[in-house]
């Protein structure tokens, strides 16, 4: 029996050489096993698929999806390590440095934060940019560092990532981990190779605090009350977004608004919402069609969410170990755990994030103390300096790549679908594209209306990414419309069109082009109502047409809405007059 299971090696990718004291944790086991000096392991394992997480010190950990055991035979597999740094770890330059001036572990004011942000934008102009994304509800505004080797513009082909905190304003250590980050990005750069490296080649957005009214209202010491958790509307922020099943009744608040909007103007494409209370990083789905708390509810994802969560629970100093705040507290398995299945969160800003643009987010509670003591910051950033580094490097996972026509065009809004997954990217502005994969082999198609899809092979190795472009032939039957077709004096008029000019527009509209416009009017029942007025479009009006596809467009549904009626009146003409052409 003790030939049963996986046995192998794991491997320094520089030297070729055995890894001593590497652990391999094994997705869903609660048993671990340590290499040798030799770098060798032994797993005893039942057949069956398993998750692979390979974690060692001074090591990019690894995680290997869907590894077969198969029955009466033992597996040989290898395993290769990257050194965490790009030179050898005898050198100055890999490691990263605690920071040495104890005065930055204070709790710092929302004016102090404010000061330290724009210091940081001051000091180190060519790599950060200060700007705010808003306001909240009394007018503070929501602070963003921006830090890269070209702040203010998106490059084309990289990728760009946020954290988040401060979202509940009791909840202040992340807000103190993300100014100590700050310090570090930028002291570090040019004299850090990592560091240098990781702002060289990532978009980083810090956003301290997204609940300044609600910080105000904290108190130092709160260990798990609620006072200032709410903005100053007495709002949860992170129940504030819209649900995915049913409506909110809160409408969304400032704060909220802003970073919704946010979110939708850059192309992020990782990110994570640091909150406190537990010790646990939280992924999507946070809520179910059931509305019951401790139901798993698993995201087209889940693979890569459990890897990216794993990637910062084994990065930090003990989250992975699952330890408990309370007795009656449960205890999460590999410091990771699944949102609903915890309890259950309505109208969440990670769940929002990952089904309305192209960003995974998860949730991360640093610690079970919400405001503590300004002498615990100290241990709580030397906890988690390693795993806010090690979860941004995810962003350099997974398959990405560009998309053009055939003319080298970039192509932006190009739908990335991946075999067996049923959750979709689309391609940025510069026609670049980022899809967060766990390693393996997939099909992924790129398909637009105006394009023939093309599909791709492509395998995801288990260190970093791998590139993956796509070229689009324009289909036969969609040629672009001619931007040159001219308005018609018709509808040339000052403003909106009143319903007698509307409908003197569609009249001609039928004498110009008999053949495929009909315009009816249904009077109303009711003396003081205008009559009903429709067109019909479509080849030899009059004709049959049960045969033909129906498709109804309805414009002016409200009469404070009146964009929709001009719009359709414009693309009737546009119609017409591109068939005549044709």
């Amino acid at each position: 029996m003790v030939h049963m299971g996986m046995k192998g090696l794991v491997l320094d990718s520089e030297t070729g050489r055995g890894i001593a004291r590497v652990v391999l944790f094994i997705d869903g086991l609660k048993h671990n096993v340590t290499t040798t000096d030799r770098g060798e392991f032994w797993r005893l394992l039942l057949p069956g698929k398993y998750n692979v997480y390979v974690v060692a010190d001074g090591y990019d950990a690894i995680f290997v999806n869907d590894i077969v055991i198969e029955e009466n035979r033992t597996l040989v597999r290898n395993f290769t390590l990257r050194s965490a740094s790009t030179k050898k770890p005898d050198e100055e330059t890999t490691a990263i440095k605690p920071l040495a001036n104890t005065n930055l572990f204070i709790h710092h004011s929302n004016e102090m934060l404010a000061t330290v942000m724009k210091k940081y934008s001051d000091d180190y102009p060519n790599i950060t940019r200060l700007y705010s994304v808003g306001n909240s509800v009394e007018g503070r505004p929501l602070l963003v560092l921006e830090i890269s080797d070209n702040p203010g513009r998106h490059e084309p082909g990289e990728p760009e990532f946020k954290y988040i905190a401060n979202m509940h304003g009791n909840e202040v250590v992340g807000r103190e981990m993300l100014i100590l980050l700050i310090r570090l990005l930028c002291e570090s750069y040019g004299h850090n190779d990592t560091l240098t490296s990781l702002v060289n080649s990532t978009r980083i957005h810090i956003m301290p605090t997204m609940n300044p009214d609600g910080y105000e209202n904290s108190h130092l010491g709160d260990y798990e009350g609620i006072d200032g958790r709410s903005n100053a509307h007495g709002i949860d922020l992170n129940r504030n977004f819209p649900y995915r099943f049913g409506s909110n009744k809160n409408a969304p608040e400032p704060e909220t608004l802003a970073v919704m909007q946010w979110i939708k103007e850059y192309p992020f494409v990782l990110s994570a919402n640091l909150h406190g209370g537990s010790l646990v990083a939280n992924y999507p789905f946070d809520d179910n069609k059931e509305g019951i708390s401790g139901k798993y509810s698993e995201s087209p994802d889940d693979d890569v969410f459990r890897k990216i969560s794993s990637a910062y629970s084994y990065a930090h100093a003990n989250m992975h170990l699952g330890p408990k705040c309370t007795l009656g507290d449960l205890f999460f398995e590999q410091g990771i755990t699944n949102g609903a299945a915890w309890y259950l969160v309505e109208g969440g800003m990670q769940d929002w994030n990952y089904l309305n643009s192209n960003c995974f987010e998860i949730t991360i509670e640093l610690g079970c103390h919400k405001y503590p003591f300004a002498n615990a910051l100290e241990s709580f950033w030397m906890d988690n300096r390693e795993a806010l580094i090690a979860y941004i490097q995810q962003v350099h996972t997974g398959v990405h790549g560009f998309i053009t026509d055939n003319e080298g065009h970039l192509l932006s809004n190009v739908t990335l679908k991946v075999k067996g997954i049923e959750h979709d990217v689309v391609s940025a502005a510069d026609g670049d594209y980022w899809r967060l994969l766990v390693p393996g082999k997939y099909s992924v198609t790129a398909q637009h209306l105006d394009y023939m899809p093309q599909t791709k092979s492509v395998t995801v190795p288990e260190i970093g990414t791998i590139q993956l472009n796509f070229t689009l032939t324009l289909a036969e039957s969609t040629t672009p419309l001619p931007s040159e077709l001219p308005t018609p004096e018709t509808i040339k008029v000052a403003g909106y069109a009143n319903n007698d000019q509307l409908l003197s527009s569609l009249r001609q509209l039928e004498a110009l082009y008999p053949d495929i416009v009909q315009v009816a009017e249904e009077k109303s029942s009711s003396s003081h109502s205008r009559p009903f007025v429709s067109v019909i479009m479509t080849n030899q009006t009059g004709g049959p047409s049960e045969n033909k596809v129906h498709v109804a467009l309805i414009g002016g549904l409200y009469s404070m809405q009146p964009v929709g009626r001009e719009l359709l009146v414009r693309l009737l003409y546009r119609l017409a007059e591109y068939h005549q052409k044709k």
